[in-house]
């Protein structure tokens, strides 16, 4: 995710700070600053970056379980529109009364399947050059949008980096202004609906 990469931007550079002064301990004699107390603010970064990584885990896992619920609850409803249709066979005006009406059935597996696979068509420079715009194709029967990003190589565009998920949204079109010059990012989405996730998108990358 997004404020990931700056909290891991802002670790590098306090290391280096620590490195220099532990190459230096002489220039710091007269000061309060030193590796350890340089360490301190990494670690207060450091835990910063495990409860956010925890609490995806636990977010995602949590994804997981209401989807399973409601994959239940799905089959609870089907048989239950089952047993109404058979009680009331010979009275069909009693079904609206349980919701069912006479064009109910039970869902087609083209209805129950996950959506299809994202596609990203194109990513654009933003204002002033500054950011990312990515929009990708609109998928049918779609809840949400998950979107991921990653950091990769700028020499080698067929190098795929590790993904974190950037933004969760409704709109297949996202705007990252969180990028640095020079750098190359990869993104990827997928769509999601109560029957579940549909393929990630092939990667695309860009370099601002």
């Amino acid at each position: 995710m997004a404020e990931l990469l700056y909290v891991d931007h802002q670790i590098e550079h306090l290391k280096m700070k620590k490195a220099g002064i532990i190459a230096n301990p002489d220039d710091w004699t007269d000061t309060d600053i030193t590796a350890v107390s340089v360490q301190s603010k990494i670690d207060v970064l450091e835990l910063a970056k495990k409860i956010v990584l925890d609490n995806e885990v636990v977010l995602h896992n949590s994804r997981l379980a209401a989807r399973k619920a409601a994959e239940v609850g799905k089959v609870d409803d089907d048989l239950l529109v089952l047993k109404v249709k058979g009680r009331y066979a010979a009275n069909t005006e009693k079904w609206a009364e349980y919701g069912v009406d006479a064009h109910d059935a039970i869902t087609s597996k083209k209805e129950a399947a996950v959506p299809a696979k994202g596609m990203i068509k194109s990513i654009e420079d933003g204002p002033d050059a500054e950011g990312f715009i990515i929009k990708g194709k609109a998928i049918q029967l779609v809840d949400v949008y998950e979107w991921q990003k990653g950091v990769g190589s700028i020499a080698d565009a067929n190098i795929i980096p590790v993904f974190v998920h950037l933004i969760t949204n409704k709109k297949c079109k996202i705007i990252d202004d969180d990028v640095q010059k020079g750098i190359r990012y990869f993104y990827r989405y997928r769509a999601y609906n109560a029957h579940g996730f549909g393929e990630w998108s092939e990667p695309v990358s860009k370099i601002q």
